[in-house]
């Protein structure tokens, strides 16, 4: 986007002083990073900002978040706040009720990475050449020339590898690394956040992942990998979605597979998701689109309501075996 989106966003968050920052409903690491990010650094400079509906939050981000940071998302207090600002979110819908409710009451900034984007705000900042919201957030307070808190480091770090694979995706770009270096600056120790993020796993975490283990299958020739989890995996195991670790990874994984997905049964919804993961020249985001979903070209997503499982991973099966054969 061009620099005019960013200023009208500085200029909409500058006009106010009462702030509430949401992201997509189940945060993931950019979500919940750039969002504890862009609250330090508004408090730090003059604003009251709070961060709403984060919860639940999957357990490996707890130990960023302190406990005055996040309110529950109430309409009752909705009146004596300014601004909503939205992070790393395509749709207003996938904040839920408590957004969609405050529409046409309160100003909305939206500041968002990903290419499909239903620009929904007041304010809109929407730029698919940067890695993660967390890389827009720290760019959004330089070109505001806001003090930077030290506080906002791990937060960041945690937004920027999550969602470049730690440095190894597509999106990562010499601007990002230039902007992790200043990051590391602030005092961040990655290893210690490695720790938290992966390497403190939880026994009946282990045991979800056998279950979605055994279920891996490959088609195409061996170019597709699909893997599933049912509701009774997680009853069964005590699990919840948030225990996921991006198990889609795994299935991208295995040799001479292009296409991964994870399809997998909401425990106490009627709903199923669907997380697509893809090596070039695939385009997972336009796959999902298809779908009502959206995401990145390498990276997306997107749900099934009402239906089972068996039939979405047959539909995924025969949409993936398609996008195969078209590219030979």
């Amino acid at each position: 986007m061009t620099l005019e989106s960013i200023s009208s966003v500085i200029d909409g968050i500058n006009a106010a002083n009462k702030i509430l920052i949401v992201a997509h409903e189940k945060p993931d690491g950019d979500a919940i990073g750039s969002a504890l990010a862009l609250s330090r650094i508004l408090n730090n400079n003059g604003k009251e900002a709070v961060l709403v509906g984060f919860e639940p939050l999957a357990r490996r981000y707890k130990f960023l978040v302190n406990d005055y940071e996040i309110m529950p998302a109430d309409t009752g207090y909705l009146s004596r706040y300014d601004l909503i600002i939205v992070l790393d979110c395509g749709d207003i819908k996938r904040v839920g009720e408590f957004a969609l409710y405050a529409q046409g009451r309160i100003p909305f900034v939206n500041i968002d990475h990903h290419q499909a984007n239903a620009m929904f705000g007041t304010y809109n900042w929407v730029d698919p050449e940067y890695s993660s919201t967390g890389e827009m957030v720290y760019q959004l307070a330089k070109e505001a020339e806001y003090d930077i808190p030290v506080s906002i480091g791990e937060p960041l770090w945690v937004a920027i590898t999550t969602d470049t694979g730690n440095f190894n995706y597509s999106n990562t770009t010499p601007r990002l690394l230039r902007f992790a270096s200043e990051i590391l600056d602030l005092g961040v120790n990655p290893s210690i956040i490695r720790k938290e993020l992966y390497e403190c796993i939880e026994r009946k975490e282990l045991e979800l992942q056998r279950l979605i283990l055994d279920s891996i299958n490959t088609f195409a020739g061996g170019k597709i990998a699909i893997l599933s989890a049912q509701k009774d995996d997680f009853i069964e195991t005590g699990c919840t979605p948030q225990h996921l670790h991006d198990p889609v990874n795994i299935g991208l994984s295995i040799l001479g597979v292009e296409l991964a997905a994870f399809i997998y049964e909401q425990p106490f919804e009627d709903s199923i998701k669907v997380s697509l993961r893809s090596y070039p020249p695939y385009n997972v985001a336009a796959i999902c689109r298809e779908f009502g979903g959206g995401g990145h070209e390498r990276a997306a997503g997107c749900s099934f309501i009402g239906t089972t499982l068996e039939y979405v991973v047959e539909t995924l099966k025969i949409r993936l075996e398609q996008v195969i054969e078209s590219s030979i």
